[in-house]
């Protein structure tokens, strides 16, 4: 009972985010932050030129506050080396390489202020991530195929309960969720839908409705019982 209950907690409390243009959240470095990856997208705006030096960076817990994948986007220094300069990233516990830089390389044309959406995925045992730059698929990885730790599944497939933007040099500014989109036709043979990002929007600000029925509902049962 005790895990239902926190799980319905946790839906209320990611419901209530959710609006197309007013959601943002400010947060504190270093801080956990109850939410949940295996629902919900992250976006996370950033306002941070290439070659800043700074770091997008999310570390993400299990229920028992054990790490369950950290994934970072550097804007990385320009000391005039061919890759210097370019927007990289990087997967702890699943690419031995630190940094890794986006293919094909993102734009450079783009004002400071870019969105970035991160999605995860776990079905038939293995993990699919996706990265959007400001909409735009900038990665989209199977782990099983891709990871070269060895001990990717032993992080990757936890229940994500929690998230940190740690206390370093950070380039987010504010987050939200998002309802996470079905898979595109290719990934689950099925059409994509959400194409318009205010009906995604739209449809969990519905569910945000409904999200404290739900839970006295589940209360007044447990009461019941």
């Amino acid at each position: 009972m005790a895990k239902n209950l926190l799980q319905i907690l946790l839906l209320v409390n990611i419901f209530s985010v959710a609006s197309a243009d007013e959601d943002w959240i400010a947060f504190t470095l270093g801080e956990k932050i109850e939410a949940s990856m295996d629902i919900f997208d992250l976006e996370v705006k950033t306002e941070s030129k290439e070659g800043s030096g700074q770091y997008l960076n999310v570390d993400m817990y299990d229920g028992d506050g054990e790490n369950a994948g950290q994934f970072f986007v550097f804007f990385d220094y320009s000391f005039g080396g061919p890759d210097d300069g370019k927007l990289k990233y990087g997967i702890k516990n699943c690419l031995e390489e630190t940094w890794n830089t986006f293919e094909p390389e993102l734009s450079k044309e783009k004002v400071p202020e870019r969105i970035w959406r991160f999605s995860l995925s776990k079905a038939d045992g293995d993990v699919r991530f996706v990265i959007y730059d400001d909409e735009n698929e900038a990665l989209n990885i199977l782990m099983s195929e891709t990871c070269d730790d060895g001990g990717w599944e032993a992080v990757w497939k936890r229940e994500i309960t929690h998230i940190e933007f740690p206390d370093r040099f950070s380039a987010a500014e504010v987050y939200r969720f998002r309802e996470k989109e079905p898979e595109s036709e290719e990934e689950n043979g099925g059409e994509k839908g959400c194409e318009d990002t205010n009906t995604c929007y739209s449809s969990t600000s519905a569910l945000s409705a409904g999200a404290e029925l739900i839970l006295g509902a589940f209360l007044a049962g447990n009461a019941l019982a």
